[in-house]
């Protein structure tokens, strides 16, 4: 019930600071933990995986990548696609949309470096 409100604006908020996400994976874990009913010494990612949830910082990369997507399909002359191409972080001020665009260029770097790795290997397996 919680997690869609927090996640209504992430791409707007998802520059936050580690204590921030600290905090948010803490009352994640507290919440986790007691509908699951496991003791204080459980770890934070067995109950993350036995109740199917990502942990904060992978969710909100997938969710300012599936932003940068939507943003990114959309015409050339679309005011969000305009401000994606024309705006940038300067000093310490930021920008949503150059945060989006930041996730989404490593889960692209991710994916093709991937993709090589799988290519090599299902290329040694037809040799072989």
């Amino acid at each position: 019930m919680v997690r869609p409100h927090l996640e209504y604006a992430v791409p707007v908020w998802a520059a936050v600071g580690e204590k921030e996400y600290g905090r948010m994976e803490q009352v994640q874990y507290q919440c986790l933990r007691s509908i699951v009913g496991a003791k204080a010494c459980s770890s934070s990612a067995a109950i993350e995986v036995i109740c199917g949830v990502m942990p904060i910082k992978i969710r909100i990369r997938e969710l300012c990548s599936r932003e940068y997507l939507r943003i990114k399909s959309k015409d050339n002359n679309h005011i969000l696609r305009t401000l994606l191409e024309c705006t940038t972080r300067s000093g310490l001020r930021f920008c949503p949309l150059a945060f989006i665009d930041m996730i989404s260029s490593w889960v692209i770097r991710w994916i093709v470096a991937n993709w090589r790795l799988m290519r090599v290997q299902l290329y040694t397996l037809t040799v072989k």
